[in-house]
């Protein structure tokens, strides 16, 4: 499969770019990327991830349900299929997903994960190019929210999948603790060693947070945060950090019109702001996102329209009934990214085309 890689970067990314073309010449909704959430059910208990806070137990969906819900978001366009957690290396079946969307449906296959163990499921990532695994900096700086000897493990993980010849992106939410200028030095050496790139976000609150598990270090003050874009976005452009967003979705960032602390800018507010161009977030209208007991909601953080599956009558009817929602963007610089590549934004697409064609080579 890995042989192929090629062909699904260029297959299945050009019918993306043709496909979000159409969707936006006739204005209709085409799912194009899709999150799936497969457990709930993780082996840490990071700091700030709300999942096993959470006192109810839900009925996780069947091997042959997700299967199900893939063969029917295909019909409707997906190309492409992350898997999340809690941690999806605990799912037996992962193998079984990854080579139904890779193998059977010949679609992208993607996962994020703590890394944990992932000598033990190589097997199981036989037939997918793409992992995202979470590291949240240096040594002390991840321990501190992933526990104690967690670091070596996430960093085996990126040393066997990057020998193994996947694209592999480092992801890091950010705290008053890992935006500090040495463990971005950090970062950046590690990723330059082994070759990969990384990528952040600011904790987004959602209902499964409880305020009395959120440490004080993630409440990130304005000026702070916005310091620490202005620098990121300047050490790209200078030093070519391997940074995997582009300079136009941090330069975005960087001039967000509001506080951070204001996460989401609604349509009604456009006008409040005409010299912000950034283009709709694409959540609803290219992707979503699928809990693991299969309910579907526009993303991380738009719960309140979330639709079950099974009620609706399958995710085909689900979809439709999700319809649009009353936000434009916000400040998560992975929607903003995405918006920008599926409106073609040349810079932003280059980019990408840069990221996913290099050749990469691995000094370890």
């Amino acid at each position: 499969m890995l042989n192929n890689k090629y062909k699904q970067i260029f297959y299945n990314g050009g019918k993306i770019a043709l496909k979000s073309v159409y969707s936006r010449m006739t204005n209709k909704r085409m799912p194009l990327f899709s999150t799936l959430y497969i457990t709930d059910i993780c082996n840490q208990r990071c700091t700030h991830c709300g999942i096993h806070t959470v006192n109810q137990k839900i009925k996780e969906l069947t091997t042959q349900e997700i299967k199900k819900n893939i063969d029917d978001l295909c019909s409707l366009g997906v190309e492409w299929f992350r898997f999340l957690g809690g941690e999806p290396l605990l799912r037996r079946d992962l193998k079984e997903l990854i080579d139904h969307v890779s193998i059977t449906r010949g679609k992208i296959a993607e996962i994020v994960t703590n890394g944990i163990n992932i000598d033990k499921k190589m097997d199981a990532l036989e037939n997918l190019y793409f992992v995202g695994i979470s590291i949240e900096g240096n040594k002390e700086n991840h321990e501190r929210i992933r526990g104690k000897d967690s670091f070596e493990k996430a960093e085996k993980a990126v040393a066997l999948c990057t020998k193994a010849g996947k694209y592999v992106r480092i992801h890091m939410v950010l705290n008053r603790y890992n935006i500090q200028e040495d463990n971005i030095d950090f970062m950046i050496d590690f990723c330059r060693r082994y070759d990969v790139q990384f990528d952040f976000c600011r904790l987004m609150i959602n209902p499964y947070y409880k305020p009395e598990y959120i440490p004080d270090y993630y409440y990130i003050p304005d000026d702070m945060a916005r310091a620490f874009f202005k620098k990121i976005l300047k050490r790209k452009i200078e030093e070519d950090v391997p940074i995997s967003n582009s300079v136009r979705s941090l330069k975005l960032l960087v001039e967000y019109p509001y506080s951070y602390d204001k996460y989401t800018l609604y349509k009604s507010e456009l006008n409040e702001h005409p010299e912000y161009k950034v283009p709709e977030c694409t959540c609803g209208i290219f992707n979503f996102e699928l809990s693991s007991d299969g309910k579907l909601r526009h993303c991380v953080n738009r719960y309140d329209k979330e639709i079950d599956v099974k009620q609706a009558g399958g995710i085909k009817n689900a979809w439709k009934i999700l319809g649009d929602k009353d936000c434009h963007t916000c400040s998560h610089l992975s929607i903003i990214e995405q918006s920008l590549m599926l409106t073609l934004d040349p810079k932003s697409a280059i980019n990408a085309f840069n990221l996913l064609t290099k050749k990469r080579k691995v000094n370890v």
